[in-house]
């Protein structure tokens, strides 16, 4: 059985309230560029299994401002691909064609997963009926005060989707019952197994705080000691299960 892990992130598709206009500007697209390439890029890199393809989408009308801001950093490896949105169905069949299955990872573009994640897909046996992986566990770190906490999402944004190929080329994934309600807090709903792995680091930066400050949920987390993790040489441990040798250069 031939399979791919294709993983995806957005660069400026979606849109929300403090960054509906923001998103399309030269310093925002700039700005999230520069994370991508500090922590995301470094989490791929790292992986120790590099057979996988990772595609950055971002909107049709910042094709010029993306590819400027692209210039300015040393060359994408081969299978780490910026693409614009319009481009993204077509370069996904023709992806996907030869394998058997298609492993769809989630990744936000200014986030990680852990080195061994793309091994531990590659490995992995799913249930027959299972369509979706769940990582429940992870970590959010704070880019300003190098600090971690342990962090837990029944139904979190960092999955994979197990398409059988054929089926997919085919359009039947296209129904209802395979497309998760109200975005990823409805994946938990379909047919899925939750790995409890800390898998995950969520970065928290000055462009994606909004949510912090607005939940005072999160608030409370940092504020539990037993979550949070401020001992440099653990932290830094850490951060090198995700991101190798290039954690020298944030710690």
């Amino acid at each position: 059985m031939k399979k791919i892990i294709y993983i995806v992130s957005t660069l400026n598709i979606a849109a929300f309230k403090q960054n509906s206009e923001e998103r399309f500007t030269k310093e925002w697209i700039e700005y999230r560029i520069s994370i991508f390439m500090k922590y995301t890029l470094q989490s791929l890199k790292a992986q120790t299994n590099q057979e996988f393809i990772a595609v950055i989408q971002y909107h049709d009308r910042t094709e010029n401002i993306v590819q400027e801001a692209l210039r300015k950093y040393p060359k994408l490896p081969t299978n780490v691909k910026f693409l614009k949105k319009s481009n993204y169905k077509e370069h996904v069949r023709n992806t996907i064609m030869n394998y058997d299955y298609f492993y769809l990872t989630r990744l936000d573009s200014d986030d990680m997963y852990k080195r061994t994640h793309v091994q531990f897909l590659h490995d992995y046996n799913p249930k027959e009926n299972t369509l979706v992986l769940i990582n429940v566990n992870g970590y959010l770190y704070d880019t300003k005060l190098k600090q971690l906490l342990k962090f837990h999402h029944g139904s979190s944004n960092y999955y994979t989707f197990i398409y059988n190929t054929k089926k997919y080329l085919s359009g039947i994934y296209n129904q209802a019952k395979y497309i998760p309600v109200n975005g990823h807090k409805g994946v938990i709903n379909l047919p899925n197994e939750i790995i409890r792995e800390k898998n995950f680091i969520r970065t928290i930066h000055s462009k994606n705080t909004l949510e912090y400050d607005l939940n005072p949920g999160y608030h409370k987390l940092w504020l539990n000691h037993k979550n949070h993790i401020k001992d440099k040489r653990k932290v830094r441990r850490i951060l090198f299960d995700f991101m190798g040798r290039a954690v020298d250069r944030i710690i």
